[in-house]
């Protein structure tokens, strides 16, 4: 009797362990950065996770279709802030690969169809996610930042972004589709520090004068196909 209460006692504790060094591995796997030759790939649900664990970099299917895309890890239900390949996804059936090809951020298929590919002069590179969302992909020998998601957004404007000329928010179509969609918010070229929402390349909505663009609480503005919803920002409420 008591080798029977023994031996489960052992039985349990084995099993504890072994749970333990999932968990252990699970955590120890988790990475930040991709490198050459070390993709992440649509069917082993392996992610990026940034050092703080604040975003993460994956995988989604999004109305039946694969994307790869930013998301606050730990908010539930996820929030999506950016979308790389949102005007060309991947059919679900196909395995994806993200990762650095030929010195480039890419998102390629086993066949070898490229769904989205930065244009970097560099032969070997890094790419990295930081706790401020930003992806960056930097040259292994001189360390310089050749390309940024920060300077690459879709509709989510996040604390550390400059909203200069350059820089343009568009809208999803709707809420369960990421492609591009009628509204762009952008600076206005005629006004001081001023912006403007466009509808169909026409101006549906302007800010006045502002003496800077500081929004003043860490929430992302994002711009949905008949809304502009805006808790930093604070500009209007758009609906169509």
């Amino acid at each position: 009797m008591i080798c029977k209460s023994h031996a489960i006692y052992c039985l349990h504790l084995l099993c504890s362990l072994l749970l333990l060094l999932c968990s252990c591995l699970h955590y120890c796997a988790a990475r930040d950065t991709i490198t050459a030759g070390n993709p992440i790939n649509s069917t082993s649900n392996e992610t990026l996770i940034s050092d703080g664990k604040r975003f993460e970099l994956r995988f989604l299917i999004i109305s039946g279709h694969r994307y790869v895309g930013i998301q606050y890890y730990t908010w539930r239900p996820p929030e999506i802030v950016l979308v790389f390949n949102r005007d060309n996804p991947l059919p679900d059936s196909t395995t994806g690969f993200f990762g650095i090809l030929n010195g480039n951020l890419t998102l390629w298929d086993k066949s070898g169809i490229s769904y989205f590919s930065t244009s970097l002069g560099s032969s070997r590179s890094t790419a990295k996610l930081l706790d401020s969302g930003n992806l960056v992909v930097r040259d292994d020998q001189s360390g310089k930042s050749l390309w940024e998601s920060f300077n690459n957004p879709t509709d989510t404007f996040l604390p550390g972004m400059n909203m200069n000329a350059n820089l343009k928010l568009t809208s999803w179509t709707e809420r369960g589709d990421p492609t591009s969609g009628d509204y762009i918010f952008q600076q206005n070229g005629d006004v001081r520090n001023g912006y403007i929402v466009c509808k169909s390349h026409k101006v549906y909505w302007k800010s006045k004068e502002t003496d800077s663009f500081n929004p003043p609480l860490p929430v992302p503005l994002n711009l949905f196909n008949y809304f502009l919803l805006s808790i930093r920002l604070c500009l209007c409420h758009l609906i169509c």
